[in-house]
């Protein structure tokens, strides 16, 4: 959907709005939440689930930012780390205390000897790695594959 919006919108195509964009990002995260379901009951194998994290931190990152076309037909952004911070950290999770806390702690991953707020690209994938292998260890996640 990422990339079709994308494409809608590099042709042009002037129903690709807010609201368009919002979806996209909604969407996402109603299916992290899925995978995340399934990884802590051992249903998704550990190297699977921590490439999709990589994923999911370029969104939580501001990499993966959405275009659209304002009401003035103006062109304008949706920034993926906003969203995540609206959709995870303040919003409709918050039922779903595991996912929330795990992502929380995704988020608040910082690099040895780095003070930005967003991880290195080139330490992202050591990392999320060892979080991802930690957490499942802490909490007794055992992949069935």
């Amino acid at each position: 959907m990422y990339q079709s919006v994308h494409a809608r919108f590099a042709n042009d195509d002037r129903s690709v709005n807010f609201q368009t964009a919002k979806q996209v990002f909604n969407g996402y995260w109603r299916l992290v939440h899925e995978e995340f379901v399934f990884f802590k009951a051992g249903l998704i194998p550990m190297d699977i689930f921590v490439g999709w994290m990589q994923l999911s931190y370029s969104q939580i990152a501001g990499d993966l930012n959405i275009p659209y076309f304002a009401k003035d037909g103006s062109e304008q952004a949706i920034n993926s780390r906003e969203r995540f911070e609206t959709i995870i950290l303040n919003g409709r999770y918050h039922n779903h205390p595991d996912f929330c806390t795990f992502f929380t702690d995704v988020y608040n991953l910082r690099a040895p000897g780095c003070a930005d707020a967003v991880l290195p690209k080139a330490a992202r994938y050591r990392i999320i790695d060892r979080y991802v292998r930690t957490y499942a260890r802490r909490h007794k996640i055992k992949p069935v594959i």
